[in-house]
């Protein structure tokens, strides 16, 4: 859910104080999950892949596509299967779980602040018109500091091994917003839901970080 937008394809009708506050809970109840129990962090992790599946499965109700049968069953396989790299990751170390959440929420508020303030040349426009290069670029440069910050002084990593992994957190992050946007528009909803006020629905905030995960995952088995 991030990289900002160009002139005329911005994003409307969100409230941007209940997107914060909303925000802002979620990361609290992840976080306190996350470092109270790998098991209770599980546990969340199982209800927000029900959640979002019950989500998708709903919006699918009005799809303009054939074989929704296997589009869903597609649907189901992509959230769980990146979503169980989050427990992986979390049973190795909490704190990379969320260094991985420090970096994509770094690129979201880089990538939003930067495309709404001189957003002028379309990403993605057949499949995210909202989506602008310079957003992207402020996605790495945020997400790529904050990642170099926490690498170095939390996961004890060398600043270019954070960086080149930030990096790579940011194009994961991207390439997943621009995936649910893609389906998004092939079944002709806007959100996915109104369950976030906001935000949209569950899968509208965590599209960016579903796709981060598995790369995560790679980088601290290569690393």
């Amino acid at each position: 859910m991030s990289t900002g937008g160009v002139p005329g394809a911005r994003r409307t009708g969100r409230n941007l104080g209940a997107a914060t506050v909303v925000g802002v809970l979620l990361a609290a109840v992840v976080l306190a999950a996350l470092f109270v129990d790998v098991r209770v962090f599980s546990a969340l992790v199982a209800v927000a892949v029900v959640a979002a599946i019950t989500e998708f499965a709903v919006a699918l109700r009005t799809a303009h596509v054939g074989h929704v049968p296997a589009v869903a069953l597609a649907g189901a396989g992509y959230i769980a299967g990146c979503a169980a790299f989050a427990v992986l990751l979390a049973d190795r170390r909490p704190a990379y779980v969320a260094a991985v959440l420090a970096v994509v929420v770094a690129n979201d508020v880089g990538g939003y602040a930067v495309g709404v303030l001189v957003g002028r040349h379309p990403l993605a426009p057949r499949v995210s018109p909202k989506k602008s290069w310079e957003g992207l670029a402020g996605s790495l440069a945020t997400g790529t500091a904050v990642g170099v910050g926490v690498g170095v002084l939390v996961l004890d990593r060398v600043w270019w091994e954070a960086a080149v992994g930030s990096v790579l957190l940011v194009m994961a992050a991207t390439a997943g917003d621009l995936v649910e946007s893609w389906v998004k528009r092939r079944i002709g909803v806007k959100d996915m839901s109104r369950l976030l006020p906001g935000h949209g629905g569950l899968l509208d905030r965590i599209d960016s970080i579903l796709l981060a995960m598995p790369v995560a995952w790679v980088l601290l088995v290569l690393g």
